[in-house]
């Protein structure tokens, strides 16, 4: 077969790529397609390469595939999609990759995916369960990447995990536990007045942070359910928590410096440091 396909229409309801395929650019005006199967030779998609494709539900990659990124788009709008198992020779999600995947439930990141970008999983409304694997490489996690998730309602991340945006935006996340992770700053762009990590999580109530955490940004934004959190021993700076709610408050005798409101005026605060951070 070719090595490269460039637009391809399918009538029926499962196509296989035969093997040899390297490349493909896009599968378009497909709606009877179901089942995908994807070859071990493929190395790379085109941008929105399999784009509202209304009817897809299952896509297989052969085991030993050797595609490294998943495109911008790649499955966007995919509104039936249900199962996919991604190879294991990924190494990034690229902006909006699942983005409206609504019928996503359980998707699992295998160990050599390094970055998630911008929106990978935005509006996957049904996404209950993101599995990463142990001893995994992920690094980094950009913004709006759970955004609209709003079924997503519990995350432990994996200890590799270095950089965090606002990821979370709208999402159903009650329960994040960032403990394991390498983050030093959360957001971890947090100069960025315009990044909230958990911007109107209504229901989030636990959020655990690293011990290597050194910066807290602006986490909580009409998080009304966050009633208490833990400042980590060895953080050194603090701004505007913005969790309304939270009944009291210890800041850690390293905490130098807060910027900005911390969270409401009734709210208990206790500095075991010598004297109040500047």
């Amino acid at each position: 077969p070719n090595r490269d396909i460039g637009s391809l229409r399918c009538a029926n309801t499962e196509l296989t790529i035969p093997e040899g395929v390297e490349y493909i650019r896009r599968i378009s005006n497909s709606n009877n397609l179901v089942t995908l199967n994807l070859p071990a030779s493929l190395q790379q998609l085109g941008s929105r390469c399999f784009e509202s494709l209304e009817a897809l539900k299952v896509v297989n990659f052969a085991p030993d595939c050797q595609l490294k990124e998943l495109p911008e788009m790649c499955f966007l709008n995919d509104k039936r999609l249900k199962t996919i198992e991604l190879p294991e020779s990924l190494e990034r999600l690229r902006n909006e990759c699942f983005e409206n995947c609504g019928s996503i439930k359980w998707l699992a990141i295998p160990a050599s995916v390094r970055y998630i970008d911008k929106g990978a999983f935005s509006g996957c409304t049904n996404l209950e369960h993101i599995e990463f694997a142990e001893n995994g490489n992920l690094e980094v996690i950009d913004g709006g990447t759970y955004s609209g998730c709003e079924n997503l309602e519990y995350i432990e991340f994996p200890s590799s995990l270095k950089v965090m945006n606002d990821a979370f935006t709208g999402s159903g996340i009650v329960y994040a536990d960032l403990s394991r992770t390498q983050i030093t700053s959360l957001p971890s762009d947090a100069a960025n007045a315009n990044y909230t990590l958990f911007q109107t999580c209504h229901g989030l109530e636990t959020v655990l942070l690293p011990k290597t955490i050194k910066t807290i940004g602006s986490l909580f934004y009409e998080c009304e359910n966050v009633t208490s959190f833990i400042i980590p021993e060895g953080t050194e700076s603090i701004a505007s928590l913005g969790a309304s709610n939270i009944q009291s408050l210890v800041i850690p005798a390293s905490v130098k410096t807060f910027d900005g409101l911390l969270c409401n005026p009734s709210t208990v605060v206790i500095c075991e440091g010598m004297t109040p951070p500047e």
